[in-house]
C-alpha cells in the first residue's frame, strides 16, 4: 500500500477551480490553476524541497491572479465579496499566525490537517471568484 501524504489529496480541491474556470474567458486564471494544482500535488507527494519554492511561487500568482479579478468584479455582489475576503484573511490567519507561533499548518503533529483545510478554503475563496466572474 502507498503511503501517499494526505496534503497530496488535499490538492485535488484545485481541481474544483479548474473546472468551473473551463466555462469562463479567462486562460491566464485557468493556467495558473494547472500549475498550482501538478506544484502542490508534486511538492506534497515528493516533498523534494525545490518544489516546495515552485509551489510556493504558484500560491503567490494564485493569490495576485485572485485579488487582481477580486478589485476588477467585487461590485457585482457586496455579499459574495464579504465572503471572499472572510476566506482570503482565515488563510492568512492559519498560514502567518501558524508560522509566528508555530501553530495550525505548522503544528508538528497536525498541521498536515490545518494545510489540508487550508487547501479547502483558498479553494472555495477561488470558486466564489469565479463566480463573480461569471456574473
Amino acid at each position: 500500500m502507498l503511503n501517499i501524504n494526505f496534503n497530496t489529496y488535499t490538492s485535488l480541491f484545485f481541481l474544483f477551480n479548474i473546472y468551473y474556470l473551463l466555462d469562463v474567458d479567462d486562460i491566464i486564471y485557468l493556467i495558473s490553476f494547472i500549475t498550482l494544482f501538478i506544484t502542490s500535488v508534486s511538492f506534497h507527494y515528493t516533498k523534494l524541497n525545490y518544489l516546495s519554492y515552485i509551489d510556493k511561487l504558484a500560491t503567490y500568482n494564485i493569490i495576485l491572479q485572485g485579488g487582481l479579478r477580486l478589485y476588477e468584479n467585487y461590485y457585482k455582489s457586496f455579499e459574495k465579496t464579504l465572503i471572499i475576503i472572510f476566506f482570503f484573511l482565515s488563510v492568512v490567519y492559519l498560514y502567518l499566525y501558524g508560522y509566528i507561533c508555530d501553530k495550525y499548518c505548522f503544528d508538528k503533529k497536525n498541521g498536515h490537517l490545518y494545510h489540508g483545510f487550508l487547501h479547502f478554503q483558498s479553494s472555495m475563496g477561488h470558486l466564489f471568484i469565479i463566480s463573480l466572474i461569471k456574473m
